[in-house]
C-alpha cells in the first residue's frame, strides 16, 4: 500500500513550507512540490493558479509559525506588556534573519502583482499580531489604563509599537529599546 496522495490546499503549503524551510524559497516549483505531494501538476494549479499563490500561502505559513509561540501567549493575555513586547522583538528579530536567510532573495525576483500580493498576505499576519498586542495591553492589570486615551489610545499605541519592532527587527537597530524605555515610564 503506497502513501496516501496529499490532496488539501492546507497539506500542499505544509508541503512546500517543508522545503522552502529546507531548501529556500527559490526552490519551490510546482512540479517539484505536486511531486512530493504524490499529486498530478494540473491538482497542484488546481489548488494554486500560480506559482506565486503558493509562495505568498508559504510565507503566509511562515509567519505564522514563526510568530505561534508569542500569539499563544497573547490569546491568554495574562502578561505584562512590556514583557510581551520584549520577547515580541526577540521573536521577530529571529523569524527576520531567517526570511532573510530563505526567503527575502527569492521575494525580491517576483513580479509587481505577485509582491503586492505577498505584502498583503503578511499584512494579514501581521494585522492579527496588532490585535495581540491590544489584548495584552488591555489586560496588564500594572498599565495605567486612564492613560490610554488620545495619541496613547491602545490601537495607536500597539500600532507604534508593533512599527517601531518591525523597523528594529527589518534594520538591526535598537531602537525598541529606546521605545521599552517610555513604554516603562509613561504605562507604568
Amino acid at each position: 500500500m503506497g502513501n496516501k496522495a496529499i490532496i488539501t490546499k492546507g497539506e500542499i503549503v505544509d508541503v512546500a513550507y517543508e522545503m522552502a524551510m529546507r531548501d529556500g524559497l527559490g526552490s519551490l516549483n510546482m512540479r517539484a512540490v505536486a511531486a512530493k505531494c504524490g499529486i498530478s501538476v494540473g491538482t497542484m494549479y488546481h489548488s494554486f493558479a500560480t506559482k506565486s499563490d503558493l509562495v505568498n500561502s508559504v510565507v503566509g505559513k511562515f509567519w505564522q509559525e514563526s510568530l505561534a509561540d508569542i500569539m499563544g501567549e497573547a490569546d491568554g493575555a495574562h502578561t505584562s506588556f512590556l514583557a510581551f513586547c520584549r520577547e515580541l522583538s526577540v521573536q521577530l528579530r529571529t523569524a527576520f534573519a531567517s526570511f532573510r536567510k530563505g526567503f527575502l532573495l527569492h521575494l525580491s525576483t517576483l513580479d509587481e502583482q505577485a509582491l503586492e500580493s505577498a505584502h498583503a498576505r503578511e499584512e494579514r499576519a501581521f494585522s492579527h499580531i496588532k490585535r495581540g498586542l491590544e489584548r495584552v495591553l488591555m489586560s496588564d492589570p500594572d498599565v495605567h489604563q486612564d492613560r490610554l486615551s488620545g495619541n496613547l489610545a491602545p490601537e495607536v499605541l500597539c500600532a507604534l509599537v508593533w512599527g517601531t519592532l518591525l523597523q528594529a527587527a527589518q534594520t538591526d537597530a535598537l531602537v525598541d529599546e529606546a521605545l521599552f524605555a517610555l513604554m516603562e515610564e509613561t504605562l507604568y
